[in-house]
């Protein structure tokens, strides 16, 4: 998070000046409201600022590891895609695309997210309905049928893509929650 330190404590100043110069044009403002998991832990001590609506935070993603927000073991989402081809023992393809997982990426994070369990697996690209997984650095390790987990870049975009979410708990389903807002962005 020490990379972003700068830049959450710039925008909080603009934040407060932006506040003063409406106040001063008789504008009343009530609210100083910041949105950003990986800030939230700056603006929590930023003077002047009223609230956070940090969005991430409930699941975290692959770009809150990459900012060093959370160890990868924190983020509770994920999605679980299935090999459908391994072209060659340097490749593997899933069952999920960017209509799965969104196409959100991340300076922070190396692809289109973190495979969990194979260990040197890279999730490289994806179109609409496929990914392609890089495995020159564990060759072999999957095979048609293996089931993958993804963590992936962006939370926010990949729960609006489902209608549900299975919460799993130790390997058991504990519940299928409803996306109720799901392709309400307008």
């Amino acid at each position: 998070v020490g990379e972003i330190d700068g830049p959450v404590r710039d925008v909080a100043r603009k934040m407060r000046e932006t506040a003063e110069l409406l106040r001063r044009e008789g504008i009343e403002v009530e609210e100083v409201s910041v949105g950003s998991t990986p800030s939230a832990r700056i603006m929590c001590g930023e003077e002047g600022i009223t609230e956070q609506r940090p969005g991430t935070y409930a699941f975290y993603d692959a770009m809150n590891v990459g900012f060093g927000v959370v160890p990868e073991e924190r983020v509770a989402f994920s999605i679980i895609c299935t090999v459908v081809s391994t072209p060659a023992p340097d490749r593997a393809v899933i069952d999920g695309g960017t209509k799965v997982f969104s196409s959100a990426r991340s300076p922070k994070v190396d692809g289109m997210g973190l495979i969990r369990g194979v260990e040197g697996a890279r999730f490289a690209w994806a179109n609409e309905e496929h990914g392609v997984l890089d495995l020159s650095s564990c060759p072999g390790a999957l095979k048609v049928g293996d089931r993958v987990e993804v963590v992936p870049v962006h939370v926010c975009e990949a729960v609006n893509l489902w209608d549900e979410l299975v919460a799993v708990r130790k390997g058991e389903v504990e519940a299928v929650w409803p996306v109720l807002a799901r392709g309400k962005v307008r």
